[in-house]
């Protein structure tokens, strides 16, 4: 009877203290996400990514021209019938792996990054607010260019008629009429979807932004994933990426973003900076690329003095013991509180 007694009374104990064990495995795991990251796994924390970039002109939701930049009042005069490389814009930006909970991992391939494009969107709807005149002024644009193209073209056709193959420069001129005839093709293709597009119903103009992930495998063997874009466009400079696999690489390291008890921005401190040094520049090798830490200095106004060319926008910044501050925008060091508890502010 007394056996059973106290198996009961031990049974009673052991399950009261549940809540409290498991309050306090919470704890310890909370605890040990602040940990200071080292300087590899710092390192192993950022993530490069490839940007490229470009408009549509869509009818009823359907693409019929392509091109590379806008204003409020009118389209490129590079336009396409298809999205090629002679419209996209292509660059390097950098990112940093990153649990969507502060306290556990669960990274699920989840990368921070940054929107080059963000300052566009205003632009954009400026544009589809007054579409009918964007195209309109396009065309005329086209048409201008087309008339241009033309006097070029007679002036190139005479050169070829009144010269020989055995004359300099002869077949230079011919290879320039062959270039210049592919160009008033294309022009005129382009004004031809212009043209359609402006008593059509439904068309506006959107951009379309894809993300890259390159990086080398524990093989030391270049990979590239395609990352979906999970903050939806806006004016926002951040974006939260994710792999299409939802991986993440065995070699990454996330980090938490911290919303309690973080490293304050506005205190003057050592810093370290964890990024892909260079990534910015327009000849920017990417295979070869490895990430580095860089020292600097917080200045307590929320900016910090690492150069842009070690400190593109996108990188992580530390303080010099290994806590995670934030992340780099233009000189600026942004709280990791700007991102939300579960990272609330940037995901739909």
């Amino acid at each position: 009877m007394r056996k059973s007694t106290n198996r009961k009374s031990v049974l009673r104990i052991t399950l009261q203290s549940l809540p409290a064990l498991l309050v306090a495995i919470v704890l310890i795991i909370y605890v040990v996400s602040f940990l200071p990251r080292s300087t590899k796994q710092m390192q192993q924390g950022s993530a490069l990514i490839e940007y490229k970039s470009y408009y549509e002109l869509t009818v009823q939701g359907k693409p019929v021209a392509y091109f590379d930049s806008l204003t409020d009042s009118c389209m490129s005069e590079n336009i396409t019938p298809q999205a090629d490389s002679s419209i996209t814009r292509r660059e390097f930006i950098n990112g940093c792996w990153v649990s969507k909970y502060a306290f556990v991992p669960s990274c699920s391939g989840r990368i921070l990054t940054t929107d080059p494009d963000s300052m566009a969107y205003k632009t954009i709807a400026e544009a589809n607010k007054n579409i009918e005149i964007v195209i309109k002024n396009t065309a005329e644009k086209l048409e201008r260019s087309i008339k241009s193209l033309n006097k070029k073209e007679e002036e190139l056709k005479y050169y070829l008629s009144v010269h020989n193959v055995s004359d300099d420069g002869y077949n230079t001129m011919a290879y320039l009429a062959g270039r210049l005839q592919k160009q008033m093709d294309q022009a005129k293709k382009a004004l031809e979807n212009i043209q359609k597009a402006e008593t059509a119903k439904q068309t506006s103009i959107k951009l379309v932004s894809k993300y890259t992930l390159v990086y080398r495998d524990t093989a030391d063997k270049v990979v590239r994933i395609a990352c979906n874009a999970i903050t939806p466009a806006s004016k926002k400079p951040f974006r939260i990426i994710q792999t299409s696999d939802e991986s993440t690489p065995d070699n990454a390291s996330p980090t938490y973003l911290h919303q309690w008890l973080t490293p304050a921005t506005g205190t003057s401190r050592d810093i370290i900076v964890a990024s892909y040094p260079g990534c910015q520049l327009s000849m920017y090798d990417a295979d070869g690329a490895k990430a580095a830490t860089f020292s600097g200095k917080a200045n307590g106004r929320g900016r910090h003095d690492v150069p842009p060319f070690l400190a593109p926008d996108g990188a992580a910044v530390y303080t010099s013991d290994g806590r995670m501050m934030g992340i780099s925008y233009k000189g600026n060091i942004i709280s990791t509180r700007h991102f939300g508890l579960a990272l609330k502010n940037l995901l739909p």
